[in-house]
């Protein structure tokens, strides 16, 4: 798609059809980063949170929408991958 830069105010303005947001999965806030002769608009609910501080909350809301911890974090195999983990002799 291509268009056009729009003056808004002291600055510029975009106009991306609905179309295009729709397939890329972009609505509400947005992150946008620039490179050298680009910029890249990234949907602001996909990006990873690094920040640890909020981990623990993370963590707590996950268990509270997907049950206890070991759920998430369940380590056990299943019957065929118990087979193909398993060496003869051992």
């Amino acid at each position: 798609m291509q268009t056009q830069l729009t003056k808004i105010g002291n600055s510029m303005g975009l106009i991306l059809h609905k179309k295009i947001l729709e397939e890329a999965g972009i609505s509400g806030e947005v992150e946008v980063t620039a490179t050298k002769n680009s910029i890249l608009i990234t949907s602001a609910r996909r990006r990873p949170n690094f920040d640890k501080s909020t981990w623990e909350k993370q963590f707590k809301d996950a268990i509270k929408k997907h049950g206890p911890e070991t759920s998430i974090w369940d380590n056990s195999l299943s019957e065929q991958e118990e087979k193909d983990w398993t060496w003869p002799g051992y």
